[in-house]
């Protein structure tokens, strides 16, 4: 909002479970909804089968100033085929990590990071989302890496 120079007060908002706005979308009650998610999205899947919608897409200047001001945010793609678009969409993403106390044993996050990422083709096999994971950026996160995930990244290298 604050990039077009908006505020929350701007609008009219409904705080709903993530499916019912979804569904409250495609009733016609409410105008938008907010997605945070891998694709495809159950939620949006389902309504995209039975309207027409559109995702937004920030201007790209706008795009370029909130990647600059969050970090933690990366530019994706969705593919124009999982919603039915004109075009692949270009989104902000939010990369899934795991989080663990510092302290935790090195060798156990270095044998769960390893169990994981050297699987990664196996779990794709399973679970759509997981097909997104890139490769190239494993290690570049917006936070330290533990040392037994750092070890295992090193030695992808």
């Amino acid at each position: 909002f604050e990039e077009y120079g908006m505020k929350l007060s701007d609008i009219n908002a409904n705080y709903l479970p993530y499916t019912d706005g979804f569904s409250q979308l495609g009733d016609g009650n409410i105008d938008a909804a907010f997605a945070l998610g891998g694709y495809p999205t159950a939620a949006i899947t389902e309504i995209a089968t039975t309207r027409n919608i559109r995702l937004i897409v920030p201007d790209e200047d706008k795009f370029a100033n909130l990647l600059k001001k969050y970090p933690y945010y990366s530019k994706i793609v969705i593919p124009k085929e999982v919603y039915k678009q004109d075009r692949d969409i270009p989104c902000l993403g939010v990369k899934n990590i795991f989080i663990t106390k510092k302290a935790m044993d090195a060798k156990l996050v270095y044998d769960v990071t390893k169990a994981l990422y050297d699987h990664l083709d196996e779990l794709a096999a399973m679970n759509a989302t997981t097909r997104q994971i890139d490769r190239g950026t494993l290690a570049q996160l917006p936070i330290p890496i533990h040392p037994g995930a750092k070890k295992y990244f090193d030695e992808k290298k």
